[in-house]
């Protein structure tokens, strides 16, 4: 299979989920500027007509159903002899798969109470009894986070896709870094760890200031407050795992051509991770073929290097595997042109 073969494939799924999280985004956007200026809304005192659970039935798409519910609260204020009848509890998204949330609502708010409400000075008829930004909208923006920073790891793995497609890569297309006579080769993996460690920092800023917001303001939430508490934790364990794994060489290697050796990433070698040149026999691609539970085979393409240690035997690694032939026989012709041993 050649590296560009599912480039029109890759690139089309990349858009769709760009306009799926666009669409998010947007909804997110217009749900909280709809809601924000709420805060400023003149109170006034109106009273309860009917409150409700309503039920929206929905189909899975594994031909299923599932309900959610919210809450339908009507009720009519007087302003200047001119009576006003609104149902907006609030703008934004208000429904949930809990019943007993919205039941929550609808029994604070009873028909005949005498309640607070919020209107617009200059439109009247824009009311609600929920002014503000609540624990639910910060709720919904701390989800859109991991959406959004998944969104830039997809972006960036079009721009790589769309380098290939345009260009012939260096190297299989990995990440080289050189410093001085030093060159390190970096797998994917790295920088996915790192958004994952920013998408934990992001998310970790925008639910500490609000983690004692109540999601409708009834009462508060144990999975938001469980789900602070793990982002949380996951900060200094993603952290830490980083470091840890950055120290203990796992991610790609190191060509020194000042000293002539290479180190390979720490995998239990016999002889350490370093290796002159002059002992490297060989650098190849070794095809793995796995097959799964239904009989279908995937075919993966590891560069493997092989040299001679310390002891005189022969030793070798597979230092990533890839489903791209191409990919790993570019990375190889290249490791092979750095170590004077050319495929």
């Amino acid at each position: 299979m050649g590296a560009t073969s599912n480039y029109i494939g890759d690139m089309f799924l990349i858009a769709v989920f760009t306009l799926v999280a666009f669409f998010a985004d947007f909804v997110f956007v217009l749900n909280v500027y709809q809601q924000a200026p709420t805060g400023h809304y003149v109170e006034t005192q109106g009273r309860v007509l009917k409150s409700v659970v309503s039920t929206h039935r929905h189909r899975s798409r594994h031909g299923g159903a599932y309900l959610t519910y919210w809450p339908e609260i009507w009720y009519a204020f007087v302003l200047d002899d001119m009576r006003y009848t609104v149902a907006q509890f609030r703008h934004g998204f208000i429904e949930t798969p809990s019943k007993r949330r919205a039941e929550q609502v609808v029994q604070v708010y009873r028909p005949g109470m005498l309640v607070p409400v919020f209107y617009n000075p200059t439109q009247p008829t824009e009311a609600v009894l929920s002014p503000g930004l609540s624990g639910q909208d910060y709720y919904w923006g701390l989800c859109l986070v991991p959406l959004n920073c998944f969104l830039g790891v997809f972006w960036w793995y079009g721009w790589f896709l769309f380098r290939e497609h345009r260009d012939h890569p260096i190297a299989g297309g990995i990440t080289l870094r050189q410093e001085g006579t030093k060159i390190f080769a970096q797998w994917e993996a790295a920088w996915l760890l790192n958004v994952v460690f920013v998408a934990a920092v992001v998310q970790g800023i925008i639910f500490v200031p609000n983690v004692g917001e109540l999601e409708w303001n009834i009462e508060p939430s144990a999975s938001m407050m469980a789900l602070g508490v793990s982002i949380l934790a996951a900060i200094p364990a993603t952290w830490l795992y980083r470091k840890w794994r950055d120290a203990t060489g796992h991610y790609g290697l190191m060509l020194d051509m000042g000293n002539q050796h290479i180190s390979l990433p720490s995998r239990g070698t016999s002889d350490g991770a370093v290796v002159p040149f002059s002992k490297i026999t060989s650098i190849e691609v070794e095809t793995v073929v796995k097959t799964d539970s239904k009989g279908r085979k995937s075919y993966h393409f590891c560069p493997t290097v092989a040299w001679t240690n310390a002891n005189g035997e022969g030793d070798s690694m597979k230092l990533v595997s890839w489903r791209d032939d191409e990919q790993a026989n570019d990375f190889v012709a290249w490791l092979g042109s750095k170590t004077g041993h050319p495929a």
